[in-house]
This record gives structure tokens, C-alpha cells and sequence, in this order.
């Protein structure tokens, strides 16, 4: 089930909602709401070697949720599929369980865990640490995306 709420807001002239004042004449104030379950309401699911990425879109924004396995790493795993040297995407997103390990094309690399808000640069490999799975929720950026 989708679940999409519309509200609409009709005020007076020199009424306020929230800090928007009204003037002139009567106007209508829309703000849409919606809500989706990766799990049993995904637009895309796609299994690529040793991850599953479940996509959504709310309200014209694709949000992703990234399980990668212990072992997974982008070079052996996603590179066959794109056909690039490293990943060419840009990513934006927060870590909620296990750790990755990213390293830049220029050489930088940095570690991320359970609790870390992260943003990649286009030109990266990256890959799971230890022995337990990695789960991250993205708002930008998909394997294999140019842009």
C-alpha cells in the first residue's frame, strides 16, 4: 500500500500559515506527504553480486537502501557490470549497520560505520570491512550512474 497524503490549506486574506501570510486574495496551500516500505513497496530491486539494492521514490526523490555482504567490493563485484574503471557516481547517504571502507581515485580513503552520514566523489572502488553485512540508505546516486 502507498500511502499519499495531500492537505490543502485554504486561508483569508492577511491570514498566516506558518509563516507564510496570505495576501491580496484567497490562495490554497498544498503540501504533499508520502510514505513507502523498502521491503514490501520498492519501485526497483536489483541483486547484483553479494548486494540487494531496494529503490523508492517519494514525492520525485529516489532514496535507496544498499545491503552489501561481507566480501562485496565494488571492483570485483560492480565494475564487470558498468564497465568502468572505478564507480562514477556520486553518493549521499547514511550508514546504519556494518562498516565500508572507500578509497578515492586521488588516493584518499576513508572509513565509515553504523551512524555516519557520508558523500562520495565520482571516481571511487569501495568495500565491505569484516566479517558482517553493510546496510546504507542513499539520496544520491546509483552503481553504474554517470551523473
Amino acid at each position: 500500500m502507498i500511502v499519499t497524503l495531500k492537505f490543502i490549506f485554504v486561508t483569508h486574506i492577511g491570514s498566516r500559515v506558518g509563516n507564510v501570510k496570505v495576501s491580496n486574495k484567497e490562495r490554497r496551500l498544498e503540501m504533499n506527504l508520502e510514505a513507502k516500505n523498502f521491503a514490501s513497496q520498492a519501485d526497483e530491486v536489483s541483486t547484483p553480486n553479494n548486494a540487494r539494492v531496494e529503490t523508492v521514490n517519494v514525492l520525485g526523490q529516489r532514496v535507496m537502501k544498499l545491503t552489501v555482504q561481507p566480501g562485496w567490493k565494488w571492483s570485483e563485484d560492480i565494475k564487470p557490470v558498468v564497465g568502468t574503471e572505478s564507480c562514477q557516481a556520486k553518493h549521499i547517504g547514511v550508514i546504519v549497520e556494518g562498516t565500508i571502507t572507500c578509497r578515492h581515485n586521488d588516493g584518499s580513503e576513508i572509513t565509515y560505520s553504523e551512524g555516519d552520514a557520508y558523500a562520495i566523489e565520482p571516481g571511487h572502488d569501495a568495500w565491505v570491512v569484516g566479517d558482517k553485512q553493510a546496510v546504507a540508505y542513499e539520496f544520491h546516486g546509483a552503481w553504474g550512474d554517470k551523473h
